[in-house]
């Protein structure tokens, strides 16, 4: 199974997947969600202020203050507001410059051949 065979068709390879595994196939409404997508802050200044309290809180004497801050549910919404709410998909992801693509394409030449005679498959894409 390669990311490719995962973006290609997801429902047929969780098919035979559940197959070989000999369990009923059910598929929810995951199968068309994407996960742990590319995002950047709606607001920068909210994701400093959060990461700033944290490092003020840090020292010793003011664990009193973060153990308080934790127990309230105040440490478990300013997370949520960061992680969750205060972000949005990043629209345009910096592409792989040539030279680096050049670079690793080099670097793993020889693994991507190995693999390749290893699942008898052709991963030219990789190159």
């Amino acid at each position: 199974m390669l990311y490719e065979d995962i973006q290609s068709g997801r429902k047929q390879l969780l098919e035979e997947i559940y197959s070989f595994l000999g369990v009923t196939s059910w598929f929810g409404n995951e199968i068309t969600s994407r996960s742990n997508q590319t995002k950047t802050p709606r607001i920068e200044s909210v994701n400093q202020f959060i990461s700033g309290a944290r490092e003020i809180l840090q020292p010793k004497k003011f664990r009193w203050l973060k153990t308080g801050i934790r127990k309230s549910g105040a440490a478990a919404i300013a997370e949520l507001i960061r992680d969750r709410i205060n972000v949005k998909p990043m629209e345009n992801r910096p592409a792989l410059s040539e030279t680096t693509r050049t670079h690793w394409a080099d670097y793993f030449k020889e693994d991507i051949k190995q693999l390749e005679q290893l699942i008898q498959r052709d991963l030219s894409i990789w190159k």
